[in-house]
């Protein structure tokens, strides 16, 4: 009886041991890291979220973006905002060598802003504000602590795309040909950019079959307009869309501008009403 007592009691005992040290863990390595993907589509306009996350960080401290293997597209800004300073200089010095590190970062994420309510109704239908640089992205990281801190993978092409690479710095307004407004022309252009030195210096259309030639000039005449940081180097394609909007009143005279650049430009218009014939 006594013994059977005393194991009863050392089996408690163990299991309570176990447990604490599970709670342990926990509590060091945190809960699984989000998915960048599924946060880009989960949180909504003017709202945020305090998330843990992973994901490729670069190309600097002072300029980052962070992005996920599944959707190496939709990259998302980030600020850093630590309230430590834990593994901090370990990424600096991976950044230096190789603009590219794996993190595990928690903070808030903010899905897009929301347009100022003091502007008049019709601009804030077809304006889309964004975060960061150029205000080109529709999302964005205040990081408070870095978890993890490796070197980033080199089997995913996407992720070692030279995008990820480039500091774009200035880049005009693109617009919607006012010629091709009129005569309804409508389409996507897709153009090599080759940078360097921080200057495009060879534009290459690739759409198949090639989009008409109004809009092709517009895009090879922005593109020319986009100056990137003195000492980047790199060959990408980029993506123009322009695209009428016939079932949403638009405001004809200030198209609805969306980046995500330098991959992606889309350009919305309301197309000129036609009169009727008598």
């Amino acid at each position: 009886m006594q013994k059977t007592f005393c194991l009863a009691v050392l089996f408690t005992t163990c299991l309570f041991e176990a447990e604490s040290l599970a709670q342990t863990i926990v509590q060091q390595t945190g809960p699984n890291a989000a998915s960048l993907c599924v946060l880009r589509k989960k949180v909504v306009e003017g709202e945020h979220e305090t998330v843990r996350v992973s994901g490729i960080y670069g190309p600097g401290l002072d300029h980052t973006v962070l992005e996920d293997a599944e959707c190496p597209k939709e990259s998302t800004w980030v600020e850093l905002d630590l309230r430590s300073d834990q593994n901090k200089e370990k990424l600096r010095k991976m950044l230096d060598r190789s603009r590219r590190a794996y993190v595990v970062v928690e903070g808030e994420f903010y899905g897009p802003p929301v347009p100022d309510p003091k502007l008049p109704e019709a601009i804030r239908n077809s304006y889309h504000p964004g975060w960061g640089h150029l205000a080109a992205f529709k999302t964005k990281l205040i990081v408070r602590a870095i978890r993890e801190v490796k070197a980033a993978p080199t089997d995913h092409t996407s992720l070692a795309s030279p995008p990820a690479d480039l500091r774009l710095e200035h880049a005009d307004v693109p617009a919607y040909p006012q010629m091709a407004v009129v005569a309804r022309i409508f389409g996507t252009v897709q153009v090599r950019v080759t940078v360097k030195e921080g200057r495009v210096v060879n534009t290459e259309v690739l759409s198949s079959p090639p989009g008409p030639e109004i809009l092709k000039r517009a895009t090879i005449e922005n593109i020319q307009t986009w100056h990137f940081y003195k000492l980047d180097n790199g060959t990408f394609i980029t993506k123009f869309i322009y695209h009428l909007e016939t079932k949403k009143r638009l405001d004809p005279l200030n198209p609805r501008v969306e980046l995500q650049l330098p991959l992606l430009v889309k350009i919305t218009a309301q197309p000129v009403a036609l009169d009727s014939q008598k």
